[in-house]
């Protein structure tokens, strides 16, 4: 080896897909929390009345879930994982429910 010449290194993926990984939980985390506490103010007027809590909440966590499912897999094809997974599969299956539920209630609480 010269002295003048640098080693090329092939660095791993694995830190950018516990990355990935780690956003998706966080972004997970986030938007289920929100919907969590949408449910427990939801609950709170519905049993002592008072003013009813923004749907908001509920319009910003379903991109959160959207996008923490869409950085899981992606992190979890970085990392050839099948335990990495976990995290997006579940928030995608809480964004299908939340989704089915929402226009199953647009189609029934709307129209009698």
């Amino acid at each position: 080896m010269y002295p003048d010449t640098v080693p090329t290194v092939k660095l791993s993926k694995t830190p950018e897909g516990t990355l990935y990984t780690r956003i998706a939980s966080l972004l997970t985390g986030i938007g289920l929390l929100a919907i969590f506490v949408y449910q427990m103010l939801y609950d709170y007027v519905i049993q002592y009345g008072g003013t009813y809590p923004s749907g908001g909440i509920l319009l910003i966590s379903w991109p959160l879930l959207a996008f923490g499912a869409v950085f899981g897999f992606y992190g979890a094809r970085i990392l050839r994982s099948r335990i990495a997974l976990v995290v997006p599969i579940a928030s995608s299956i809480t964004l299908f429910t939340f989704f089915i539920q929402w226009e199953w209630c647009l189609y029934y609480c709307v129209h009698p």
